[in-house]
């Protein structure tokens, strides 16, 4: 940009935003009360390629959570998917402790789920 000299600007000007400081609201009390479904799932001692695909789902929902303000038909659908490729592995066991994971979560967070 031009107050820092960056090259971006002379070859797309529409490109360079100055980087004033946006702030985006983070729950961090949401996000952390999210750590008992998060724990649940590394405790399930899963080998690595099935972790992946687990805790892209939880990534899902963390980032759904971190701004205070998370939709609830979309955590619903995230919880289901996470509960459906437990049981797809096999972990019907852990299946229910994600369950109780997830209800221990969502009695902490309560209204606050749009």
């Amino acid at each position: 940009c031009r107050s820092c000299g960056d090259r971006l600007y002379l070859a797309a000007p529409q490109l360079c935003v100055l980087q004033e400081e946006i702030r985006m609201p983070y729950d961090e009390e949401t996000v952390a009360a999210f750590d008992c479904v998060k724990q649940t799932v590394a405790s399930m001692g899963l080998p690595l390629m099935h972790q992946r695909r687990y805790n892209g789902i939880l990534n899902a929902m963390e980032m759904l959570l971190e701004d205070g303000r998370p939709s609830k038909e979309a955590y619903m659908c995230l919880k289901s998917a996470l509960l459906c490729l437990a049981r797809f592995d096999g972990r019907d066991e852990d299946a229910h402790c994600i369950e109780a994971a997830c209800k221990t979560f969502e009695t902490h967070v309560g209204s606050r789920m749009l």
